[in-house]
């Protein structure tokens, strides 16, 4: 028989070979191999990214042991180390795991069943809603990807959100995508419930003294460690994200506070990277919710959600897959400066900025109107080479894997290549980021300026880099307008802009912005 191995990021015994395994309808040789990479300690990550993984794998690997399955954690440093260590002890003939979400890893343990003569069986991996199948069919045909189109392909094939109208399946309410409804900001004196954190157990405990012996590059603290490490954890996070937020999830989908640093945001995302959820069951519990209230969850709120998971989230995954070798060098915009340091120490007199990795150091999560609008819209204007913005999103973030963050920031925030997944650059001034949240009233930057002392950085650099793409963009459907607003200006008026650009610039780099 063959042995079954687990990778970290498939802790699951709700799917897959495990989940059979456990239902008697298939049978391993004995013991259960769970694959603890050690080096991640010593890469550029947030500690609590490290402290999730190593608390999570040990944690499932001790609940499996308990309930009976022989169940060993096998420690090296890379992939490749850890399966020849487990074929040193156990002479496996042959191991199955599931289909591993970074295809990097797949080439790993081809290339060493193919070295060691060691037969593997990969399986599907049913942590994702959707198919690789889906995702060719999907394809055909079509000169461009976008993700749209895919969440109305596969929302409807799961028939989430349809209804029957005149003979035909068609979105509840008449229209796929209610992203337009959830743009509100957060009115001050709204009651926002405390999410559900996990437990710092002393497991969790020990593998936080652990790592910080053994610290070199990780990046934020580890006392406020706040993420689910086991699946009992993640589902009653689940529970009270549903019962408690999802009403709001919507409306404010898209606000910041500095008061509510998460809002109604499910904060799911660690446990569902690690396999400590589902999406299917995550998805299914939402609806559910909403099915049994239909008149406190506004239908804003439910789409919004499902088409985060059943949309971007699979559509990121499938998109990486098609993409990876490209986007570790893709560079359409020319784009070559070093990320300032303010995004490692949060000292900026730009209070969305400062408080956004303040809070980052310290929880190692922001939300995605965060991350696209604020963090990764000031990398692009800055004109930061878009391989070091990504290897920072990959650093900086509790939930933060290749598969996810490298779509997300590269192609998505970046624009590095030009259009293979979306059709703009995501970019704002800072009344975008004064309309969505509370950061610009305690600023010493004024939203609306774009010349002068205290000129919004965001607001300058916004028109700076319309200048600067001018030619690239005039024809774009989308940003042709900023382009000929841009155009339309007095000469003096962009000279001033364009002085003040530098300036900024020149202060990112010294430290002093």
């Amino acid at each position: 028989m063959n042995h079954l191995v687990v990778l970290g990021d498939q802790l699951t015994d709700q799917v897959g070979p495990l989940r059979a395994l456990l239902d008697g309808t298939t049978a391993f040789a004995e013991p259960i191999l769970v694959l603890e990479i050690t080096s991640v300690r010593h890469e550029a990550r947030h500690v609590q990214a490290v402290v999730l993984q190593i608390a999570a794998l040990r944690a499932f690997a001790a609940d499996l042991q308990e309930r009976g399955f022989r169940t060993e954690v096998v420690q090296a440093s890379t992939l490749g180390e850890a399966l020849t260590a487990a074929q040193a002890q156990h002479k496996p003939i042959g191991i199955t795991l599931m289909d591993p979400s970074q295809p990097q890893d797949l080439e790993v343990i081809q290339a060493w069943s193919a070295a060691n003569g060691v037969p593997v069986e990969v399986v599907d991996n049913q942590l994702w809603l959707t198919s690789v199948a889906e995702w060719e069919a999907f394809k055909v045909g079509r000169k461009e990807l976008r993700m749209e189109y895919w969440y109305r392909r596969v929302r409807s094939a799961r028939g989430w959100l349809m209804e029957e109208h005149a003979g035909k399946s068609e979105p509840i309410g008449g229209t796929w995508n209610l992203d337009k409804e959830n743009r509100k900001r957060l009115a001050p004196g709204t009651n926002v419930p405390a999410p559900l954190y996990g437990s710092v157990t002393p497991l969790v405990q020990s593998v936080i003294g652990e790592v910080l012996a053994d610290r070199t590059r990780l990046f934020g603290d580890a006392t406020a460690l706040i993420w689910p490490t086991t699946r009992r954890e993640a589902l009653a996070a689940l529970n009270a994200f549903c019962d408690e937020r999802l009403a709001n999830f919507g409306p404010y989908e898209d606000a910041m506070s500095k008061e509510h640093e998460h809002l109604f945001h499910s904060l799911l995302s660690p446990a569902l990277n690690l396999g400590l959820l589902t999406p299917n069951e995550v998805c299914e519990r939402a609806l559910e919710t909403y099915a049994a209230r239909p008149s406190v969850i506004p239908l804003s709120s439910i789409e919004g959600f499902i088409r985060q998971i059943l949309g971007w989230r699979e559509f990121m995954r499938h998109a990486y897959r098609e993409y990876w070798r490209e986007w570790q060098t893709d560079n359409g915009l020319d784009a070559h400066e070093d990320l300032p340091e303010l995004y490692w120490s949060g000292d900026t007199k730009m209070a969305c900025m400062s408080r956004i990795v303040t809070t980052l150091q310290r929880t190692g999560h922001a939300h995605h109107i965060e991350r696209l609008m604020v963090l990764g819209n000031f990398a692009l204007l800055f004109g930061v080479q878009p391989q070091q913005v990504d290897s920072w999103f990959l650093e900086a973030f509790v939930d933060a894997l290749p598969w996810v963050v490298t779509p997300n920031v590269v192609a998505m925030s970046q624009f590095a290549d030009l259009g293979r997944i979306t059709s703009k650059p995501y970019i704002c001034g800072g009344a975008y980021i004064s309309r969505m949240g509370d950061d610009c009233t305690s600023c010493f930057y004024k939203p609306t300026e774009s010349v002068g002392e205290t000129a919004c950085p965001f607001t300058t650099m916004y028109w700076e880099f319309i200048d600067r793409h001018s030619e690239r963009f005039a024809k774009n459907p989308r940003m042709a307008t900023q382009v000929r607003s841009w155009a339309g200006r007095p000469e003096n008026t962009r000279k001033e802009i364009l002085v003040r650009a530098a300036d900024v610039r020149s202060r990112a780099k010294a430290g002093e912005l």
